[in-house]
């Protein structure tokens, strides 16, 4: 293997290890946000008053969407023609362990065809290791590893633009968008007393007529 091959699968590690620590700390922000406002998530969102619009305008966005689905699947249709034969061999392998025809459970099964359609070689090479099936690097493998590396990293950079994430790892002002977001999003308005003490608005306190402090 070259120590280009050696650097990428070096670097797979450390993003995958980067991706669970992120994904363990995105589940404490998302359990902690959980707390304050899914009651709000799970009522019936408060309607508006009814916009019509302009029925082209559905229309060009189905339109817009059918595209992009039809885009997806003629990538994926790519991805698995062009496929090196050596990968094809090792999902065939791989396959042969996990299917649930021959004893596999189809979860993982599922997640193994999920890496070979999208040809992410690296999550493959973890299955490969975890059912002690061999496959050996080349250069021409370079390419795959490098695409699974920038999933991976696109994976991370999708958490991290997350709401949870922001509740979890953001100030003050950026908790308060979070809560504006739950307002927009279900339609209803958290109380003061919903809030994280921190995030409650201070009272005001006036003075009596004998120059008391009163709230």
């Amino acid at each position: 293997m070259s120590k280009k091959l050696k650097l990428l699968k070096l670097k797979s590690e450390v993003l995958n290890l980067e991706r669970e620590l992120v994904e363990e700390e995105f589940q404490t922000y998302c359990k902690d946000f959980d707390k304050y406002f899914k009651k709000f998530y799970d009522k019936p969102k408060k309607k508006k008053e009814p916009v019509i619009e302009d029925p082209t305008t559905h229309y060009e966005n189905a339109k817009k969407e059918r595209k992009r689905k039809e885009e997806e699947l003629d990538r994926q249709r790519t991805l698995l023609k062009n496929a090196p034969r050596k990968v094809k061999n090792l999902y065939k392998r791989l396959a042969s362990k996990v299917h649930p025809d021959v004893g596999g459970d189809n979860r993982t099964f599922q997640k193994v065809n999920d890496a070979y359609e999208s040809q992410d070689l690296m999550k493959m090479l973890k299955f490969a290791s975890d059912y002690d099936i061999s496959y050996k690097l080349d250069d021409s493998d370079e390419k795959l590893l490098q695409d699974s590396l920038d999933k991976i990293t696109e994976d991370i950079k999708s958490i991290k633009g997350s709401i949870g994430w922001l509740w979890g790892t953001g100030d003050k002002d950026a908790r308060l968008f979070c809560i504006q977001r739950v307002i927009d999003e279900t339609g209803h308005t958290p109380s003061q007393e919903d809030l994280p003490k921190d995030l409650r608005k201070k009272k005001k306190k006036l003075l009596g007529q004998r120059g008391k402090e009163k709230e």
